[in-house]
């Protein structure tokens, strides 16, 4: 009997839909399995177990099922960080349920959050919501639910008692470096090298900027997850001794956090110990997300000393007035900039872009950008609709932005969870707010234009590449041109087909 086992679920509880989901659903939320860890370190049993891999490997729902009987856990953790998982949250714990009701099933993760008090009130499977960050929480819960003592005082948290909701007010965090670094060790089953990528979490609260759409916006993540009050910054060493972990396990890593909202010092400090321990030749892919501008040639070219290959520009848009007006901080021009020091560096920039923007009357701007970009040796990466969540700026004032809000309830955003990939790539029940400019059917073709439009480019964008392959490999001796290469076209096949 274990005490404990945290779930990733499916995105659709049926095995046989798993690859029509909008997302890839193999990648486990770095919140839960730090949390895992913390638990660990206190002494509990625990697994972590990634259903989707489960069915990867063979395992049909019975045998979920069988294994849920096996192991008779005190307590499921149910992870709930995107909405694009929410169905298979939902029936998976139902399920949990019908195999034995006095198993305390709880949620927890960003989008089960900012849906917490709708999806407690309306499915009572759930016996706790967790709020925020968890790791002090969750193990209180536990504490007390292993030894019979009341459940109703845990802090950041909405409890089920008795047929009532309790909300708890206040949120327990800790110090940054007490939080554990995780082992990827914690996975059941372990996954296939193709999903292997080791994320790491070198920060938590909330952004420095504002932009207006961000759940984690420095004025929005107070409002919508609230645990911290500023930006709190591992440690370089916490940060190298996350990665070592890593490294035991697999060969790619990735950094998809707020790091370019850290000071320039302390980003320095980070990258020269990571070049000095010389981890580099130990890595094949080495990714980090940034906003353009976030840093200068010196901090890029250490970063790339470091081993860091590639970095993905998150640019939206050509127009620098809808820029402005989300409060974006940074111009096209800027954005130029950014990717000619990334070359410079030797790290490859990807670009991401979004559709249904407030104010953007037609794609002119930034197909032109994209050539520009492209002609500067970035590929773009991903396109995407704008997605407005409930409680950002977008959401609360829609109006001021002339757009006009479609989706508002947690049960209009489960068809985030519900759609599968179809061949006509159109998905108007997951378009979540039409603009003056723009109704559901002129979003969806404008991402498929911009899709069409990146891919009259393949061939020179790999052309870019293998020209730029002599100063890449200057800085990264250990990568082999066949594994770059691979990647691109593979990228380039998989952007016509998805939505997120």
């Amino acid at each position: 009997m274990k005490d404990i086992i945290f779930i990733h679920p499916p995105p659709i509880i049926d095995p046989k839909d798993l690859q029509k989901s909008l997302m890839p659903p193999y990648l486990v939320g770095y919140g839960l399995l730090h949390i895992a860890s913390y638990l660990k370190s206190q002494g509990c049993d625990v697994d972590v177990w990634n259903i989707p891999m489960f069915y990867f490997n063979g395992f049909d729902l019975e045998d979920i099922k069988a294994l849920i009987k096996h192991n008779n856990p005190l307590l499921i953790g149910v992870e709930l960080n995107w909405l694009q998982f929410a169905s298979g949250a939902i029936e998976l714990t139902k399920i949990i349920k019908e195999i034995n009701p006095n198993i305390k099933v709880v949620l927890g993760g960003v989008h089960a959050t900012i849906f917490a008090e709708p999806i407690i009130k309306k499915y009572s499977e759930f016996d706790a919501i967790f709020l925020g960050e968890a790791e002090a929480s969750f193990n209180q819960y536990y504490q007390n639910l292993e030894n019979n003592r009341s459940l109703e005082n845990i802090p950041g948290c909405y409890i089920r008692k008795n047929g009532r909701i309790i909300k708890n007010e206040g949120r327990k965090t800790l110090e940054i470096d007490e939080i554990p670094p995780y082992s990827l060790t914690l996975l059941k089953p372990r996954l296939k090298e193709t999903f292997n990528v080791g994320s790491i979490n070198t920060c938590r609260g909330p952004c420095v900027f504002e932009c207006q759409y961000c759940i984690g916006s420095r004025k929005n993540y107070p409002i919508m997850l609230g645990s911290r009050k500023k930006l709190a910054i591992h440690s370089p060493k916490w940060i190298l001794k996350q990665i070592k972990l890593l490294l035991r396990d697999t060969r790619n890593l990735a950094i998809q956090d707020y790091i370019y909202c850290a000071p320039k010092k302390r980003i320095n400090e980070i990258f020269t110990l990571l070049k000095k321990e010389k981890l580099a030749d130990n890595i094949e892919y080495f990714n980090i997300a940034a906003k353009p501008g976030s840093f200068d040639k010196d901090s890029l070219n250490l970063m790339s000393d470091a081993g860091i290959d590639n970095i993905d520009y998150g640019i939206e848009t050509g127009s620098d007035s809808v820029l402005s007006k989300l409060r974006r901080g940074y111009t096209s021009q800027k954005v130029l900039d950014s990717i000619d020091a990334t070359v410079e560096a030797g790290i490859f920039p990807k670009t991401y872009w979004m559709v249904g923007l407030p104010d953007e009357k037609d794609l002119g701007e930034t197909k032109k950008l994209i050539k520009e970009t492209i002609d500067r040796f970035a590929y773009p990466r991903w396109i995407t609709p704008l997605i407005i969540l409930p409680n950002t700026e977008l959401f609360r004032t829609p109006e001021k932005f002339n757009i006009k809000i479609r989706m508002k309830t947690f049960e209009e955003f489960l068809s985030f969870s519900t759609s599968k990939i179809n061949r006509q790539r159109y998905y108007p029940q997951v378009i979540t707010h039409t603009t003056k400019d723009m109704n559901v059917d002129d979003i969806l073709n404008a991402a498929n234009e911009l899709k069409d439009y990146i891919l009259t480019f393949k061939e020179k964008i790999i052309e870019n590449l293998k020209t730029g392959m002599k100063k890449y490999f200057h800085f990264h001796e250990r990568l082999k041109e066949p594994l770059i290469i691979t990647r691109l076209v593979h990228a380039l096949d998989t952007l016509k087909n998805t939505l997120f």
